[in-house]
């Protein structure tokens, strides 16, 4: 009896979790749940078809910067043989430490091709995530089914016996159409993670059951392995059957916690940043960017944004605690949930109403659920955030609070919603770090930082005030912009204003004394001339100069 409740357990593993989870949100449920490390999920996901070639060389900067603002740590690319090329992509992992899931594109880049530039002309292969197979075959109809199960046999056997190269995984083919796995065939032997493209149906949500037919459909090449999903999304040509924008800001955060929730899973790449080609016509809108020069984020963009800056810990190594709380409320039977915790034990309550949103291009309105969350053990706060730009979201910044609570009463709707939770650390102090031993010049500006006592509190926010904003003003994160003459007080406030800490800071402003041009200068009728001034002291506070010409009818003179 018990060796065949294993069997079952193994054999319907992602079902017994998907029905469980369902369990902890319809009716009421007790006890302690255990979380997941936040880590584990940042450390989930990626974005596929970020290619350096995608780019024009203004663009590339603007590029670089949005999968900062994500925080983003993995991206799907092609190998490449260009120099230009591989020293951006080398760039991400330098400056972000971005690390690459390797493509062959085609069967025109043979294993031996792919591994020779992987070896010789990429800087570290410690910017290798993974090696992919060939991408989506059957649609490029390049070749024959054995050349297919060929490239990849071969490219795992030439990995796995280079010593230089055996650490890094083998991810397998991937198929645009999930019933093509049973014409590829058993490669499970030759492949360190399956491969799956599981886009959703434009009609449906993330959980519309298009997943758990690739699920099990990749068995038929990849049985027991698991997996990494190398494409998923929705594009927002609404024309051709795709989402609006503000859909897809709904989707794709739920969309990469659906996927996480899949203990098989172990990474999902959202396809793309911006897709630039416009044929077919649906290509250009599958990205979460806008394809102008820009790069101009879309609402999907900003929801990512600020899931990661709520959600990003580099702990990896802790083991998760669980957390005592009962969920109940009438309608709730679609409510998901999802239990995070970082390194320094804050835990994160990710809950939503997994249902559609657009159906035949007529958006759906979903009523809210309310929901009682009650806890079972001392909550020393909490903060509520709604990520996605909803007219409910507030992005990073707190939504409501609650302190000392023992339970919480909130509607869920179909875009996330985060709940901070702080099980301790009640403040106890604030102190300015680096109050500035100098005198400020003007114009400058000056990065105040302040440290919260205990290192993790409940609530983290630190305002910050300047008790004369004609000498200085500063923002909310402490950058000082120096404006007058004179003496102000910084001032750092706890977010309930019972600890505070200051800093005075002297600001002068450097008058120019003198500017310095040649006595004469000889050219001839037409000739254009630079000439040079210098201004004195070299710290004056403004050294703008305004030129002018006493006759313009013999000189003229531009700024």
């Amino acid at each position: 009896m018990i060796e065949l409740i294993l069997f079952l357990f193994l054999r319907i593993k992602r079902k017994l979790i998907f029905l469980i989870l369902l369990c902890f949100v319809s009716g009421s449920v007790f006890g302690q749940k255990k979380a997941s490390r936040a880590n584990d999920f940042i450390e989930s996901i990626g974005l596929s078809g970020v290619r350096p070639s995608s780019f024009s060389e203004e663009q590339w900067p603007i590029a670089k910067q949005r999968l900062e603002e994500l925080q983003v740590r993995y991206i799907r690319s092609w190998i490449y043989d260009e120099p230009s090329y591989i020293s951006q992509q080398y760039e991400l992992y330098q400056e972000m430490g971005i690390k690459l899931d390797l493509i062959h594109p085609t069967l025109g880049t043979s294993p031996t091709e792919g591994l020779t530039a992987i070896k010789t002309l990429y800087p570290t292969l410690d910017m290798v995530a993974g090696i992919e197979s060939l991408n989506e075959p059957f649609a490029m109809s390049d070749g024959t089914i054995q050349d297919y199960r060929n490239h990849l046999i071969t490219l795992y056997n030439m990995v796995k016996a280079d010593e230089e190269l055996e650490h890094i995984p083998v991810i397998g083919i991937s198929l645009a159409h999930p019933e093509e796995y049973k014409e590829l065939g058993d490669l499970s032997s030759y492949a360190d993670f399956g491969n799956i493209h599981p886009y959703p149906t434009v009609n449906l949500p993330p959980s519309g059951g298009r997943l758990e037919t690739w699920m099990n459909e990749v068995d038929h090449s990849y049985s027991g392995l698991p997996i990494w999903s190398t494409e998923s999304g929705y594009h927002t040509n609404v024309e051709l059957g795709g989402t609006p924008e503000h859909i897809q800001a709904k989707y794709l955060p739920r969309l990469l916690l659906y996927h996480f929730m899949d203990s098989r899973i172990e990474k999902t790449f959202y396809f793309t940043l911006m897709y630039k080609y416009s044929s077919p016509s649906t290509k250009k809108y599958w990205g979460i960017c806008q394809t102008d020069a820009a790069i101009t984020p879309k609402p999907a963009f900003t929801a990512w944004k600020n899931m990661s800056e709520i959600l990003n810990d580099f702990d990896g190594t802790f083991i998760p605690d669980s957390l005592n709380y009962t969920i109940s409320g009438n309608n709730s039977s679609g409510v998901y949930e999802v239990l995070l915790q970082k390194g320094d034990g804050t835990f994160y309550l990710i809950l939503w109403n997994e249902v559609s949103c657009w159906n035949n291009g007529e958006e759906l309105v979903n009523d809210p659920i309310p929901l009682e969350i009650d806890f079972h053990e001392e909550i020393k706060g909490i903060n509520v955030f709604v990520p996605s730009p909803t007219p409910l979201g507030n992005g990073p910044i707190p939504l409501n609070t609650y302190i000392d609570p023992t339970s919480v009463s909130l509607n869920v709707y179909d875009h996330i919603t985060i709940l901070e939770i702080q099980t301790t650390g009640e403040l106890e102090g604030i102190q300015i770090s680096n109050c500035p031993d100098q005198t400020l010049i003007v114009p400058d500006t000056f990065q105040f930082s302040a440290q919260l006592f205990p290192a993790n509190p409940v609530f983290k926010t630190i305002h910050w005030t300047v008790s004369d904003e004609s000498v200085a003003r500063i923002d909310d994160k402490g950058n000082l912009y120096t404006l007058e003459s004179g003496i102000t007080t910084v001032k750092a406030y706890s977010f309930d204003s019972l600890f505070t800490d200051s800093c005075i800071c002297e600001v002068i402003k450097i008058d120019v004394d003198s500017v310095v041009t040649p006595d004469s200068i000889f050219f001839m009728a037409g000739q254009e001339l630079k000439v040079d001034a210098k201004v004195y002291p070299e710290n004056a506070s403004f050294r703008d100069l305004t030129w002018e010409s006493m006759d313009t009818s013999i000189v003229k003179v531009d700024q």
